[in-house]
């Protein structure tokens, strides 16, 4: 309540400043264009500070509170520092900060509230607390290492990690708590293997690698989003990704795609490696915590190791954490065996298939059963069909990619018989339809998440998708009517 209280006070200051500089009389005009590079920087800071206050919320939910809500605070002071100077500014749009600033205390309400409800489950149990992901089990200052590793081909990897405290705490946690993450991210990366390994072979990258980053980044599921905009199964940000290559083309967003992305990767590796000294973790450093800021860092502390105190603490915590991360999930790659870590091994070949009858593939991941997968197939047809949506129909003589196995299993099982009309009701109850659903209109204050929390019984996506809202904002207007299930 403070809080939007002084926000209140933001708006009406902002607001009559702007109003003060319109009508103030005998001000000489200012060139449009010295105000216009005002503008432009400022809303570039704005847009930064967005970014670096997601993250924070991200660390949050990560189980760094102290440390996530340390750069949420940080950004909020530098916000409302942007909105008065933007109520300073003749022209400056005092709107666009103040509505970048509601919607991050919106998403900042949503966090809190889930961490609520998470340390309600884990109320008790300190020993779950204490080994909540996000936490790295070394204390202390880091080991540092004597050498930096050379750019990287397969053989040569192993002597270029060093197994130092942090990722040797690293190990520890993939072989823990983490195992069965790592276990389900080798199993998603064996169907895309075929899709992504020729791009790093043909940069002479090591296949290890691919792996780590993979299990890292997304656990191997094409379809992943961050709460910052990271997207697809090696997590570029849009802007990164436009640079490398990986850009929207008729409506899909092309990070999501296995090759593409693996070769932009490829590529933002092989040019980083040159940039910063052949040092893999300062180029994974890089690649989660900006090349500028390695950059920078690099000319404050031009041929320190990155795992040299006055280097690893100029990073924020999610940086220092995410590059042993990877380094140990590369070394467990190739010597997973030594610590009876058995990455299960299946069937990676996959083939076209075309569709009989008209279906979607979450029809078909009911109808081909666990047959060939424990776990199921959806995950592999997802991840070799990234362009479509599982609930949508796929016409009949429509061609799909699956696994080897999927194909003499679609013959079996997905042709005709009583589960594939199961699947076919299941498919149509994913969604209340229009008889089921209420008109609601927006009131004055509301976020499209506490119209999804007052009415319970659908989530923030469901709600968004019923209503054609686009994330990560969910922009809502007060006065517009939406549809919402009757529960």
């Amino acid at each position: 309540m403070k809080v939007r209280h002084w926000l209140g006070l933001v708006v009406v200051t902002g607001l009559a400043g702007c109003q003060t500089n319109s009508v103030q009389p005998d001000v000489q005009p200012v060139a449009s264009t010295a105000s216009e590079v005002v503008d432009d920087a400022l809303y570039i800071e704005l847009d930064e500070l967005v970014v670096e206050w997601q993250r924070g919320l991200q660390a949050v939910t990560d189980g760094d509170v102290i440390g996530g809500m340390a750069r949420v605070n940080d950004a909020k002071v530098k916000i409302r520092s942007l909105a008065e100077q933007c109520a300073a500014a003749a022209g400056c749009d005092v709107a666009r900060v103040l509505e970048s600033y509601q919607w991050l205390l919106d998403n900042q309400a949503e966090t809190i509230d889930l961490q609520a409800s998470r340390i309600g489950l884990l109320e008790g149990d300190q020993q779950a607390i204490e080994s909540e992901p996000g936490t790295l089990g070394f204390v202390g200052e880091p080991q540092a290492t004597s050498a930096e590793p050379l750019l990287l081909d397969g053989s040569r990897l192993d002597d270029a990690i060093e197994l130092n405290t942090p990722v040797m705490a690293a190990i520890d946690d993939w072989l823990t708590w983490n195992r069965p993450r790592l276990l389900d991210a080798f199993a998603n990366y064996q169907h895309l293997r075929p899709l992504m390994l020729p791009e790093y072979d043909k940069a002479g990258l090591p296949e290890a690698l691919l792996f780590a980053m993979l299990a890292a980044e997304s656990s191997g599921k094409v379809h992943s989003f961050s709460r910052v905009g990271a997207a697809g199964p090696l997590q570029f940000m849009r802007g990164t990704g436009a640079r490398y290559g990986l850009g929207t083309v008729d409506g899909f967003d092309q990070r999501l795609d296995p090759t593409l992305s693996a070769r932009a990767n490829a590529a933002y590796l092989t040019e980083h490696f040159n940039m910063f000294g052949h040092s893999l973790p300062k180029v994974l450093a890089a690649y989660n915590g900006g090349e500028n800021r390695m950059a920078r860092l690099q000319r404050k502390y031009p041929g320190m190791s990155f795992w040299d105190s006055e280097l690893f603490y100029s990073f924020p915590r999610e940086t220092r954490e995410y590059v042993p991360r990877v380094i140990a999930a590369a070394w467990l790659f190739q010597n997973g065996g030594q610590y009876r870590l058995e990455l299960r091994q299946v069937d990676s070949e996959h083939q076209p298939l075309q569709l009989e009858k008209q279906t979607s593939l979450s029809e078909l991941t009911i109808c081909l059963g666990q047959n060939g997968s424990e776990d199921g197939w959806f995950r592999a047809l997802r991840n070799l069909n990234p362009q479509l949506n599982p609930a949508e129909k796929i016409e009949a003589g429509d061609v799909i990619q699956v696994p080897e196995q999927v194909a003499e299993l679609y013959a079996d099982n997905c042709l005709e018989g009583d589960l594939l009309v199961a699947a076919a009701e299941f498919h149509s109850a994913n969604y209340p339809d229009g008889a089921q659903l209420i008109p609601y209109t927006i009131r004055r204050g509301d976020t499209l998440s506490a119209i999804a929390r007052r009415h319970r019984c659908v989530s923030l996506q469901e709600l968004a998708a019923l209503n054609s809202i686009a994330p990560p904002r969910y922009r809502i207007t007060a006065g517009k009517a939406i549809r919402v299930p009757q529960c």
